[in-house]
C-alpha cells in the first residue's frame, strides 16, 4: 500500500503543480531530486512484481 500512496502523491504533484515538479526533479537545483529519482527507479522494479504476485494469488484462489 505504501508504493501506491507514494506514487499517487508524486503523480498529483506532477499533474497539478507541473512547474514545481520540474523544479523538484532538476538535479542541479533540488536537494531531493536524486532521492526521488532513486524512488521512481525502485518503483519500476517493485510495483510490477507486487502486481504480478497479487494477480497470481487471485487466480490461484479462483482455481
Amino acid at each position: 500500500m505504501s508504493w501506491w500512496t507514494v506514487l499517487y502523491a508524486l503523480s498529483m504533484l506532477a499533474r497539478y503543480a507541473p512547474s514545481r515538479w520540474t523544479e523538484t526533479l532538476t538535479l542541479a537545483d533540488s536537494q531531493i531530486a536524486s532521492r526521488i529519482e532513486f524512488l521512481l527507479d525502485s518503483a519500476i522494479d517493485a510495483v510490477p512484481e507486487l502486481l504480478w504476485g497479487e494477480l497470481y494469488r487471485l487466480s490461484e484462489d479462483d482455481g
